[in-house]
């Protein structure tokens, strides 16, 4: 059927357009309406009603208003106008941007049979112009802004090991918030595994960072560093904890190499604010596994005297063994879990 709708006509690349010339316009109209590409329409005068034109659609369904007198939206235009089938399937892809299209969208965008539009998706797959990065609900991206997307994500990272030296990465979240992913969670996802399988990104835990990126301290931060292990290897089970020592580096660099520490395994972070150096806590792993083969359980004052220190101290680390699957907790006393 057909239906009358009031519209703004928009002409994408001249302001008048004369008897017997034809052009490219946007059709703005008042309320919506159901057409397939390539379906005519006319158009007539509001008063008098009079007919002055019409045409045949070329996009039923445009993502904004288009810009006028643009070169790329003129070259859009025409190739959705003159283009091959395989050509306007790869704009219409190219029209999502981030986002892509859905592949049963392009049925209705192209106003093609599924048969005929998979035997050209198949191709254009094969040669990689389009890319599908959704297996589920099977969305498809041009090449071109799956490139900017990945290239935004290296920049990303990048830009964030030369403001943070000292830290490892930037948590995965944080970095879908910096880059497409704020709006495209499974493309974001899509690119990450993608980094990942070519050895680009390394993904710990939920950490990501370059492949050759290396935390290197200055010789200032070395000295820190010194001084820290020192600190920690003397306080053995009863250390500061890290806020006495604060005051004594300047600025964050406290904070910062001690994160280094941790990464690299020289110090173990037992809960917010305290850590043990390393050799302290195995060594008193050795001595608990010992106890609890022998004695099959261990109370909190037999730990106690395990470690010689405060329940300052005591509380903490039976909580880190239990965490760490070295121990549970049965009632008010630990066993030893089993492996």
């Amino acid at each position: 059927g057909t239906s009358e709708i009031i519209s703004t006509v928009v002409l994408l690349d001249r302001d008048v357009l004369e008897p017997g010339s034809d052009c490219y316009a946007q059709l703005r109209l008042d309320e919506p309406t159901a057409v397939l590409r390539d379906d005519p329409y006319v158009i007539r005068s509001y008063s008098p009603v009079r007919t002055i034109g019409g045409g045949k659609v070329l996009n039923v369904r445009p993502l904004r208003k288009l810009k006028r007198f643009s070169e790329p939206v003129l070259i859009q235009m025409k190739e959705l106008h003159e283009g091959s089938l395989d050509e306007i399937i790869e704009r219409f892809v190219s029209i999502g941007r981030f986002n892509g299209v859905a592949e049963g969208e392009l049925s209705f965008l192209t106003n093609t049979g599924r048969k005929k539009l998979d035997e050209v998706l198949s191709v254009l797959k094969a040669r990689k112009r389009i890319i599908q990065y959704d297996k589920e609900q099977k969305v498809l991206i041009h090449r071109e802004f799956l490139a900017k997307a990945r290239d935004e994500l290296l920049r990303t990272i990048g830009r964030y090991h030369r403001d943070f030296p000292l830290k490892a990465g930037l948590s995965k979240e944080e970095l879908r918030s910096r880059t497409v992913g704020a709006n495209n969670s499974k493309l974001f996802n899509y690119l990450v595994r993608q980094l990942g399988r070519e050895g680009t990104v390394v993904q710990d835990r939920d950490v990501v960072h370059l492949r050759d990126h290396r935390v290197t301290l200055a010789q200032d931060q070395e000295k820190v560093r010194r001084s820290l292990e020192k600190v920690y290897r003397d306080g053995g089970l009863k250390p500061p904890y890290f806020r006495e020592l604060r005051d004594r580096f300047p600025g964050n660099s406290g904070e910062e190499v001690l994160e280094v520490m941790v990464k690299d395994g020289v110090l173990l972070k037992v809960k917010d604010d305290l850590y043990f150096h390393r050799e302290a806590v195995e060594n008193l792993k050795d001595s608990l596994i010992d106890f609890l083969k022998k004695n099959g359980e261990i109370t909190t004052p037999q730990f106690k005297d395990l470690t010689g220190v405060s329940r300052k101290y005591t509380i903490p680390l039976m909580e880190y063994f239990d965490l760490n699957q070295v121990t549970v907790r049965v009632g008010d006393n630990r066993v030893l879990r089993d492996r």
